[in-house]
């Protein structure tokens, strides 16, 4: 297993979309960030079982993004490297995704 590292845009990212859940269920919202933890133990130990995202920014080639465990509208991206594993963004589906990696 790679350790997990968190930029500080995906902790921001995280934590709007905890607030904007909690507003109307504060329980689903704390499942949230646990299944956020979750995703991270699982793509720590398996990186490669997401699917890469496509993107001309060529910081970010090779990005990969996976879906939030029971909240699939809600994606992590990140990167693998040979020691670590560095989420850079957590967005909704809705989002313009592409736009706001550029």
């Amino acid at each position: 297993m790679l350790p997990v590292i968190t930029l500080p845009q995906a902790d921001k990212d995280s934590d709007f979309f905890f607030l904007y859940i909690a507003k109307d269920n504060p329980a689903v919202a704390y499942r949230f960030l646990d299944m956020i933890e979750e995703t991270h133990e699982l793509i720590s130990s398996s990186p490669k079982l997401a699917s890469i995202f496509e993107i001309s920014n060529p910081r970010l080639a090779g990005m990969r993004w996976f879906p939030v465990k029971n909240f699939p509208k809600h994606l992590i991206f990140y990167i693998e490297s040979e020691t670590q594993i560095t989420i850079v963004r957590v967005l909704h589906k809705a989002q313009n995704i592409s736009k706001i990696l550029t």
